[in-house]
């Protein structure tokens, strides 16, 4: 069984971080299919992790949980859906709020492209996600042993929600300053003429 769920959880581990690429790719389709696929190998151990719950949370099986659920996380937000539940992934709460904390990193990446098309209005949406995700692991202080990581990770969060703020205050002065330098320049332009 071990060796199984050794096999089965890092080939979630693999559909689920390919997922995260093909997201960031624009390929919600391909993303649609991998995730498909990691579904399905997480229904085909559950009887194994029924019978041999310890394996849910020690081994390979955390680090699947968490990458399984950051892809359908990060999904949902791009997509503009609702998020999925523990529940409807089949994932142990733990594990998924690790998840929550590591698809907010991923769309910082996606804040970061929109600021680069000047898709400021948009990038600011996905700061209110990134800000309301840590507030809901903010008040969170388990034991390490209970969330593997997620003390880091908040602080993590919390840096790259700070750094994201910056971020698109310093798109949105350039933005502002663009517009000013270019009111002037047609001003200077139409005064020339006269």
């Amino acid at each position: 069984v071990r060796e199984r769920l050794i096999q089965v959880s890092r080939a979630i581990v693999r559909a689920s971080s390919s997922a995260v690429v093909a997201l960031h790719a624009g390929d919600v389709e391909k993303a649609d299919r991998l995730l498909s696929e990691a579904s399905d190998l997480l229904k085909s151990i559950a009887t194994d992790l029924e019978r041999y719950p310890e394996y849910q949370y020690t081994g390979p099986m955390p680090q699947a949980y968490q990458e399984f659920s950051e892809a359908n996380i990060l999904r949902a937000i791009i997509m503009q859906q609702k998020m999925p539940t523990p529940r409807e992934l089949s994932v142990p709460s733990p594990f998924y709020l690790s998840g929550l904390a590591d698809a907010i990193g991923e769309v910082r990446r996606f804040c970061l492209d929109l600021l680069r098309r000047g898709n400021v209005r948009k990038a600011v949406e996905l700061l209110k996600l990134m800000e309301n995700a840590y507030l809901v692991l903010r008040p969170l202080d388990e034991p390490s042993s209970l969330i593997p990581g997620l003390k880091r990770r908040r602080d993590v969060l919390r840096r790259l929600v700070e750094e994201t703020r910056r971020d698109i205050t310093l798109s949105l002065i350039n933005e502002r300053l663009r517009k000013s330098i270019d009111r002037l320049l047609r001003e200077i332009e139409r005064n020339g003429k006269d």
